[in-house]
């Protein structure tokens, strides 16, 4: 089991919108953190509707990552 996804968008094969999807589809609730290059506010949304919980934008910074975790582990 896994507390959160980091999950890449622009995966080969199944990318990172589809793959959410399926997770979600299996009745899977755990945090998942779209890591992408693309962070236009309708980019955003699309992965929000699309079941992802959060996104981080690359390059990406360490203390951008860190108070994601804190936000979505806690302690």
């Amino acid at each position: 089991s896994y507390n959160t996804i980091l999950m890449d968008i622009g995966m080969p094969v199944l990318d990172g919108v589809q793959a959410t999807r399926q997770i979600r589809q299996m009745g899977l609730e755990m945090p998942i953190i779209a890591l992408t290059g693309n962070v236009m506010p309708g980019d955003i949304e699309d992965y929000t509707k699309q079941g992802m919980s959060d996104h981080i934008g690359k390059p990406i910074h360490q203390k951008q990552l860190m108070r994601l975790l804190w936000k979505w582990m806690g302690t």
